[in-house]
């Protein structure tokens, strides 16, 4: 990588925490989001142009890829893990750390039976409909 690609992942890294430090409420709710995206864009674009180059090569290993595999139904269901331990475990909220690591096993697990057992589906689906040949785009000048 470049000098300039460095930077790039340098910077990239440095706003994606000071996204999670600022703690300001409205910025979190307007361009927390957008600052996130975008400090994220550099690094997967280094991480699958130089897959096999230290620090990427850590990102592809196995279980970091299984992880990103799970990582949407994570997203979708941590935080209703997080306030139903909180309704239903007080004396978590109390211990932050004890409180992350549930979270995480149960969020964890959660996406794991996902994709064990609902995804396998939807991805046959996936695969019947791909193999259909397209139907033909109106190009606008009366062919098809």
């Amino acid at each position: 990588m470049s000098v300039a690609g460095w930077g790039l992942l340098a910077t990239s890294i440095l706003v994606l925490l000071a996204t999670l430090l600022i703690r300001n409420p409205v910025f979190r709710e307007t361009a927390r989001y957008s600052l996130q995206g975008l400090a994220l864009m550099p690094i997967f674009y280094f991480s699958i142009r130089h897959a096999g180059r230290f620090p990427f090569s850590i990102l592809n290993t196995r279980w970091l890829v299984k992880l990103g595999v799970y990582s949407y139904a994570i997203y979708l269901i941590h935080y209703v893990v997080i306030r139903t331990l909180e309704g239903n475990a007080p004396w978590l909220t109390s211990n932050p750390p004890v409180l992350l690591m549930a979270a995480l096993a149960i969020s964890v697990s959660y996406a794991a039976a996902i994709d064990q057992w609902i995804d396998p589906y939807f991805r046959a689906l996936r695969r019947r409909f791909r193999s259909r040949r397209p139907p033909a785009v109106w190009k606008g000048d009366g062919s098809a």
